[in-house]
């Protein structure tokens, strides 16, 4: 496990016309996001939410399986319906 996959820093600035969110990146940061790709050469970041107001993580989640994440999921079948009823 990385010691460390938090990147940036977020501040959440307040004007007269809603919430703006900065994301500010450093020079380690990059090198921990180009560490990050996976083989299609994303990155995926989570923003949440924490005690101390937003903060970003990298997601290290690998699915199981040969499925690429997020990709080419097949739907459950429907139920089949009986539709001759005696009345």
């Amino acid at each position: 496990m990385e010691a460390s996959n938090f990147v940036g820093k977020i501040d959440v600035i307040t004007t007269q016309y809603g919430e703006i969110i900065k994301f500010k990146l450093g020079p380690n940061d990059f090198k921990a996001l180009e560490e990050a790709k996976n083989d299609s050469g994303w990155v995926v970041v989570d923003i949440k939410e924490g005690k101390k107001g937003k903060y970003a993580q990298i997601n290290t989640y690998k699915a199981k399986g040969d499925a690429p994440q997020g990709g080419n999921r097949v739907a459950p079948a429907a139920p089949q319906v009986q539709d001759d009823f005696p009345f």
